[in-house]
C-alpha cells in the first residue's frame, strides 16, 4: 500500500509543475503548464490576456508576492513580445532555453516582403479595404484586433497600420508574439509566420491558410528565398 502511495506522490509530482518559491535566475525560460492562465499587466494587476501550454517566455528577474482573493501568490514577470507580462508561479515551470527561442531572427526581411507583396501589391497608398466583416487597412493590411496583439505601436490602429514603418513594427512584434507560441516552441519558417499573418495566433497549424502559403512560396520562389 505504501508503495502504491509513493507512486501516486510521484505521478501528482510530475503533472503538479509549480515554481512558487522559487526564484529562477533572470533569463530563465517559464512555460506554462496548462491552459487559459490569466496574464497581467502588474502581479495580482489586470488581466490583459490568456496564455497557456505549450507557451513559453523568457523570464525578467522581477517576482512579487502577492494577494488575490484571498489567495497568496508568487508572480513572476516575462517578456510577452512587445511588453512585459505576470503570471502566478503556480501555473509556470523553467525550461530549457531552447523552449524561449525566438521565431525573430528568422522572419527575414524577404518573408516580410512577400506577405506585403501578396497584402497590397505593397501599396503605402491603399488605406482600409472592407474584407471578412471587418476593415484591413495598410500594406500589411492588417486589422484592429491584430494590431493590439502586436502591442498597439504608434498613435492609433489605422495611422499605424497605413504606414510602412509602423506597419513593419507590428507585424514584426505579432510574429515575436506568435511564432513559437503556433509552432509548439520550434523555431517558426516563413510558412509559419505567413500563415499566422492571415489565420490569427493559431493560423500555422489551419488548413484554412493553406492557399495564403501557396501565394506567399510563388514570391519567395522568385526571390532567394524566404527562410
Amino acid at each position: 500500500m505504501r508503495s502504491v502511495a509513493f507512486l501516486a506522490l510521484l505521478l501528482f509530482s510530475a503533472v503538479s509543475a509549480d515554481i512558487t518559491g522559487t526564484n529562477p535566475a533572470n533569463g530563465t525560460c517559464l512555460c506554462f503548464t496548462t491552459t487559459g492562465v490569466n496574464i497581467r499587466d502588474a502581479a495580482c494587476g489586470n488581466i490583459i490576456g490568456t496564455a497557456g501550454s505549450p507557451q513559453c517566455y523568457v523570464y525578467t528577474g522581477a517576482k512579487v508576492t502577492c494577494d488575490l482573493t484571498g489567495i497568496t501568490y508568487d508572480y513572476f514577470e516575462f517578456d510577452w513580445g512587445t511588453q512585459n507580462a505576470w503570471a502566478a508561479g503556480t501555473y509556470l515551470n523553467t525550461a530549457p532555453a531552447s523552449s524561449c527561442q525566438s521565431g525573430s531572427g528568422t522572419f527575414t526581411d524577404a518573408c516580410l516582403s512577400c506577405i506585403c507583396e501578396i497584402e497590397s501589391g505593397c501599396n503605402p497608398n491603399i488605406g482600409c479595404l472592407w474584407d471578412v466583416n471587418s476593415y484591413s487597412c495598410g500594406p500589411y493590411q492588417i486589422k484592429e484586433p491584430y494590431y493590439i496583439d502586436c502591442g498597439s505601436p504608434g498613435s492609433d490602429w489605422q495611422s499605424c497600420a497605413n504606414d510602412m514603418a509602423c506597419a513593419e513594427t507590428c507585424v514584426r512584434a505579432y510574429m515575436d508574439r506568435y511564432g513559437t507560441y503556433c509552432t509548439g516552441g520550434v523555431a517558426p519558417t516563413c510558412e509559419d509566420y505567413s500563415r499566422i499573418h492571415n489565420g490569427g495566433p493559431s493560423g500555422c497549424t489551419c488548413s484554412c491558410t493553406d492557399g495564403y502559403w501557396d501565394k506567399i512560396r510563388a514570391c519567395c520562389g522568385s526571390q532567394t528565398g524566404c527562410d
